[in-house]
């Protein structure tokens, strides 16, 4: 049975480290943990692990604030659900320095 999973949480970046730099670090660290096709674009950063593919979304909401979305599908629950929360440790596993 198909499942989706998600998450949500708000960032603020700063000037030294705009949306874009985020982005293209994004796509570094699921590159590096081994999903496959990632892709960066102007709306989302995503990518396939396993029979899961992963968007995470930045979207603006003021200034250097933004929700960051985190979204998963997938053909079993335990295995999307995994890929998702797996997704939202590596994201918080960036570290800026300005």
């Amino acid at each position: 049975m198909a499942s989706l999973w998600w998450n949500s949480r708000m960032r603020t970046t700063t000037n030294a480290t705009p949306i874009g730099q985020v982005k293209d670090a994004i796509g570094h660290k699921l590159t590096e943990s081994g999903y496959s096709n990632v892709r960066v674009t102007d709306q989302e950063v995503a990518g396939g692990k396993g029979s899961v593919w992963v968007s995470v979304a930045d979207l603006h909401v003021n200034g250097p604030q933004f929700w960051e979305v985190v979204m998963a599908s997938g053909n079993t629950t335990d295995e999307t659900k995994r890929t998702a929360d797996e997704t939202v440790s590596l994201i918080k596993s960036i570290v800026f320095f300005d």
